[in-house]
């Protein structure tokens, strides 16, 4: 992302509004790592545009996951009977049972499972460690890199806490085919990717390795992986991109477990990130995608607001903390509640509190139907960092 970081022109308090008409949507496929800036123009002028436009409208990522959204309708309905003074019974807002959940736990420590892979044509590097990517996933990372300085680090502070991402990384694995073998297939049933998995998979289960610790909530399902590959990606929405993607083939089990969602990652990429070796950034990302929320950038730019939510959102622009209602839906905060009139609320920047403002002056009972807003108050950290592109940068973190 060496355009990406520049010093933002940013007033010390921001306060962002969201406006959500929560519908459910289908089940997003995949959701696509963002594009750096000029690389949809280049794509415009080598043809390729309309192609790669057309395969990321066609995997849904625009949509937040369904369960997700669901929980995140059945909150927002509480909080509007709880501040009318309505009487409410939590367990007749559920369709299904509060426990159901198909993306990543967003609470407590789950684990998670990451490969590394290399290719005969593509082998990684001395300097491409496992544990590099086991210190800036799980670990303490590299502080220069603050506020990416790891996966974990990241999400700890960004849910106050709630999240504790733990986990182990695998590698290196080399495939038995080159890297096109594998981008030959394409996607739809039995892409790619999909194959890529199950011969990983199969390669760690006939050495014994237990799969089932990774089905964080013992539905039977390994709640999510990353697969991380060497090699040059692709361009945005290319084969070899960064995307979170899910798997495919339900007759396919290890360990007594089935597959679903799992991120498909560059090691490095130095154009897109601005640092040689391992950067977590990309994955910081793709993770957001695994706990169910959607891409809030554009990739066009005659649809919608052109600028997505203006770039200060890790699921924007891949910078920055995750909005205030992201982190609504994802569990780690709760807002207080203004369903109409006026009322005197101290808000303190999101960085480091759980609070926000949800305002709802349309909203009625009964039939339970709304268009909401929701604020925040973010402030820019005062925390002066180097960047990875070797120049001192003041981060966002609010």
């Amino acid at each position: 992302m060496k355009n990406r970081f520049k010093a933002a022109s940013l007033a010390v308090m921001v306060i962002t509004f969201l406006a959500f008409l929560l519908t459910a949507g289908s089940k997003p496929v995949h959701a696509l790592q963002p594009p750096s800036p000029g690389e949809i123009e280049k794509y415009k002028a080598d043809g390729t545009y309309a192609e790669r436009l057309d395969r990321a409208l066609k995997l849904g990522n625009h949509k937040m996951k369904t369960d997700v959204l669901e929980e995140a309708n059945r909150n927002i309905k509480r909080l509007y009977m709880k501040a009318q003074g309505q009487a409410y019974d939590q367990r007749a807002l559920y369709d299904t049972p509060p426990s159901w959940k198909s993306s990543f736990p967003s609470a407590g420590n789950p684990r998670l499972l990451v490969f590394l892979v290399d290719f005969p044509d593509c082998p990684h590097t001395k300097d491409q460690t496992v544990q590099e990517v086991e210190s800036k996933m799980f670990g303490i990372g590299d502080p220069s890199l603050y506020p990416y300085e790891s996966l974990s680090e990241y999400y700890y502070r960004s849910s106050y806490g709630k999240l504790n991402i733990t986990g182990e990384v695998l590698g290196w694995y080399t495939a038995k085919n080159k890297r096109s073998y594998y981008e030959e297939f394409g996607d739809g049933e039995g892409e790619g990717m999909d194959v890529l998995v199950k011969e990983i998979f199969r390669h760690y289960e006939a050495e014994g390795y237990d799969f089932s610790k990774y089905d964080n909530n013992n539905d039977g399902v390994i709640d999510g992986f990353y697969i991380k590959w060497t090699g040059k990606d692709s361009g945005w929405s290319g084969f070899w991109w960064a995307v979170q993607s899910n798997f495919e083939d339900n007759r396919f089990s290890v360990s007594g477990k089935k597959l679903d969602y799992f991120c498909f990652s560059w090691y490095s990429n130095e154009e897109q990130e601005g640092l040689a070796g391992y950067a977590p950034l990309t994955d910081i990302h793709e993770m957001g995608h695994l706990l169910g929320l959607p891409d809030y950038y554009d990739y066009d730019e005659d649809i919608g607001p052109n600028g997505g939510i203006g770039g200060l959102d890790i699921m924007d622009s891949c910078y920055g903390d995750h909005n205030c209602f992201s982190k609504f839906v994802l569990g780690w905060l709760e807002p207080d509640i203004i369903p109409s009139g006026a009322k005197n609320i101290n808000l303190q920047p999101t960085g480091t509190s759980p609070g926000a403002v949800l305002i709802m002056p349309d909203a009625k009972s009964s039939p339970f139907g709304y268009e909401f807003f929701m604020a925040q108050y973010r402030k820019r950290s005062t925390r002066a960092v180097t960047s990875w592109r070797r120049t001192s940068l003041t981060r966002l973190t609010g």
